[in-house]
């Protein structure tokens, strides 16, 4: 072995630190499951996005393509019929990548999509996005007077529709679904347990009020409906609101 005397050892290795310093990314090996090693941009953007930090994606980005991870942007491809507005995306994969579910939610509504891919199984699941439905409470009691004001906790204007749970005389839940295409609302043609019809009619109606914040009782009427169909009686405040939600 040939010994070199300090001056050239030195000098050999400040050739060595000169020519490894700024070297770029081939001077040291990227880290996997079995070696330590360096970060790579992609690995860096991938341990951010683990902290909240999303990578923004450009328009047109195929959603059904991407990688493993947590993005944004707008206006992308194969996204939900809406594609209009911001949207936040987390993509998982499961195992050797051949399942993966993309999680996607509209920034400015908070409307939520899901889509599942399972090769091998795709024709047990179901194809395309399914909407996943997210409700807020924006009131809740026992109402039944006409003229009374249900104070909503929001708006209800921001909502796309209402749920509002009544309950009727024999204790059961009714849940009625209205589209917000208008303030007026009835509750109507109330069925018996047994699902045959009732002899008794109920009707409901609500009312927005001037500030869109809640509703006001204007009809909570029963009619009382003899085997001919002729009208035997009509009384009042028989119907109990209990509960309304907003859906986003």
């Amino acid at each position: 072995m040939k010994k070199l005397n300090l001056i050239n050892a030195v000098r050999l290795l400040l050739i060595a630190i000169n020519h490894h310093i700024g070297s770029g990314d081939d001077a040291h090996a990227i880290a996997d499951n079995e070696h330590a090693g360096f970060v790579s941009p992609q690995m860096y953007t991938q341990i951010r996005s683990s902290n909240g930090k999303r990578q923004l994606l450009s328009v047109g980005t195929d959603v059904l393509k991407l990688e493993a991870g947590r993005y944004w942007g707008y206006q992308f491809k194969n996204i939900v019929n809406d594609s209009s507005g911001v949207f936040l995306v987390d993509v998982d994969y499961l195992g050797d990548n051949s399942k993966k579910v993309i999680d996607v939610v509209q920034s400015a509504t908070g409307q939520r999509y899901i889509y599942s891919q399972h090769n091998g199984a795709q024709e047990s699941i179901p194809k395309g996005w399914r909407e996943s439905k997210q409700s807020v409470v924006l009131w809740s009691g026992n109402a039944s007077a006409i003229n009374q004001t249900l104070s909503f906790a929001d708006l209800y204007t921001k909502y796309r529709y209402l749920r509002v749970y009544v309950t009727v005389p024999d204790g059961a839940k009714e849940c009625r679904i209205f589209d917000m295409s208008s303030v007026s609302y009835n509750v109507s043609n109330l069925w018996n347990n047994d699902g045959t019809p009732a002899e008794s009619h109920y009707e409901l109606t609500l009312e927005g009020n001037a500030s869109k914040d809640g509703y006001i009782i204007r009809n909570n009427h029963r009619f009382d409906m003899a085997t001919d169909g002729s009208l035997k009686s009509v009384n009042n405040g028989l119907l109990q609101v209990t509960q309304i939600e907003g859906v986003v």
